[in-house]
Order: structure tokens, then sequence, then C-alpha cells
């Protein structure tokens, strides 16, 4: 028998995927009214996600609808129309905003999700009685977009091993389903419903800064994996073997190791010295890294990379 048979008999090796962002395909399933927001229906949840977790993303996210923006609406004092009516119009646009807040808003949600979405609704007459943003996350649609389906409970389950909320795929019990804005039908409440333009999608968009999912993700999961260096102090890093025999019992290996914690890790015994007693002819305890020790290099080197991508995906040529 070969040496590379020796091996192959001896040892089994397993092969792990290797973790992959893929860019949604909205379709419509089977026995569904309404297309699926992503594959498990949640990608307005994974959005707001990325949006809550990392620093760089939110940011640019704020910056960029605060720019837009600008200085809200101003009439210009050459304009020859109705100022009155229109000051009035633009001081209560509907119940509870005027247009500048509801402008706000709007700007906000199209630059988090690509698209935003408005609640129109028509007076006895045919004349629009008011004008709302319509939370994105709680539409779902058809798939000719003729009807939207509007609930707050699409993601309320939460799955304990998710980052995000899942949905079950089936209509909430709050849902209310109204038509698209048709202006030849003035009646009701209707939405309107506004998305960027994707190739990729012509149902929900997919955001400005998609191509950046991967970079803003690694962002947040390298915050995360610093913080819990920072707090532990000694981690999964560190292996420390201490040559006690295996006589301790349990309860002494526990008291063991909570003073062991409490004295080598945390951010408060950062920069502490540690004193180590030894008997004479004894084994002192063995510490052995589990890391490369130019970790904060391949943390600097990645943490550039990263921010420079995260900045291309949202067009931001110079940060």
């Amino acid at each position: 028998m070969s040496q590379i048979e020796e091996i192959k008999k001896n040892y089994s090796f397993s092969k792990f995927p290797l973790y992959a962002n893929e860019t949604p395909i909205f379709r419509k399933q089977p026995n569904m009214l309404y297309v699926p927001y992503g594959k498990n229906n949640d990608y307005s949840d994974y959005l707001s996600y990325l949006y809550n977790n990392s620093g760089i993303h939110g940011a640019i996210i704020k910056g960029k609808a605060t720019y837009i923006y600008g200085k809200g609406f101003k009439i210009k004092a050459d304009w020859n129309g109705d100022k009155v009516a229109l000051e009035k119009t633009l001081k209560s646009i509907n119940n509870s905003q005027t247009a500048d807040e509801l402008a706000r808003k709007k700007i906000f949600e199209r630059t988090l999700y690509g698209g935003c979405a408005y609640l129109i609704e028509w007076d006895v007459f045919g004349a629009i009685k008011s004008v709302k943003l319509q939370p994105f996350n709680t539409i779902r649609t058809n798939v000719d977009k003729s009807e939207f389906y509007i609930s707050k409970e699409w993601t309320r389950e939460q799955s304990t091993n998710a980052k995000w909320k899942r949905s079950n795929g089936k209509l909430p019990e709050d849902t209310v389903t109204l038509p698209a804005f048709d202006p030849l039908k003035r009646q009701g409440k209707q939405i309107l419903y506004l998305i960027d333009d994707n190739p990729a999608s012509d149902i929900y968009p997919l955001p400005e800064y998609n191509s950046g999912a991967t970079p803003i993700e690694t962002d947040i999961e390298c915050n995360f994996f610093q913080l819990n260096n920072v707090k532990t102090g000694f981690s999964a890093g560190t292996m420390v073997t201490f040559f006690n025999g295996t006589a301790i019992n349990d309860e002494e290996q526990v008291e063991i190791e909570h003073a062991f914690k409490s004295k080598a890790s945390g951010t408060d015994n950062a920069g502490e010295i540690l004193l180590n007693f030894q008997n004479p002819n004894t084994t002192p305890p063995e510490i052995s890294p589990l890391r490369s020790n130019d970790l904060d290099k391949q943390y600097e080197q990645l943490s550039k990379d990263t921010i420079n991508k995260i900045l291309y995906s949202h067009r931001v040529s110079n940060g």
C-alpha cells in the first residue's frame, strides 16, 4: 500500500462550505398571492441590519439622504401661482406631517432600500385628501405591481439562529390589500410605488450599494471580533494549560477558571501584571497562542480594503 493510500485510509477530511453573500432573486412562489421580498421574505430586515450595525455604511446612508434633502421646499419669490394655497399644502401634506418632514423620510427610505411608497388617499370629490409615506418594509406586491399587501407583521417571528427576522410565508392577520395608484380611479386609498431601476429586478428594488453588501458585512463582523477581543482579553485565541493533573474535581476546575478569567480577561485588566506563584520542581502553566502574531496587521489591511469597497459601492470616490 502506497503512502498516499495509507493516509486516505487513516484520515478522513471534511469540506466546509464557505460563506457567500448572494444577491436576492425575487420570484413568485406557488400558492402565494405576493412575491416574497427575498428568499425568506426578510430582505428589508437584512438591509436594516447592515445600516444599524456598520458605522461607516450607516454614516454614508445618513449623509447621502441629508445632501439629497438639502434645505427642503422653498417657494420662489417670482412664482405666480397661489402662494397661500401652496404654503398651506406644504405645511400640512397630511394630518401629521409637513411636506419637508415627509420628503426627509422618503429620501432616507429610498437611499436605504432603493425604493419608497406613498399612501395616497382620495376624498369624495376625487381630489387628493392626504399623502403619507408607507414604510417600505411593510409592503409586499404581486408580480405586476397592481396590488399591494401591507402589514407590520411580515417578519415578526424571530429565529434564534438568525441575525435578522424570518417570515413563515403566510399573510399576517393584520394584512391590508390596496390597489396601485391610478389617477383614473380616484377613490379610497392607493399605493404609489417608486423603485430605482435595476436590470436584476423590476418587482422589488436592489439598493445602489448592493454590490457592497459583502464588505459591509465584513466590517460588521470585524467590529464584533475586535469587541470580543477587547472585552475578553484572553479569548479563544489563547489556550492556557494547567499541569494540575486530572485529579481535581469539576468544582475545583470551575473555581480555577473563574479566578483566572477575573484576573486575565476584560478591559479593566488591560496592561495588568500577572504574578505566577509556583512550587519548586513543578511544571508552570503553558500559554499557547492560537492566532498569528501579526493579527493586528492583518486587521489593519482588511479594514482599509473593506472601507474602500464600501465607499466605492456608494459611489463615494473620496472618503
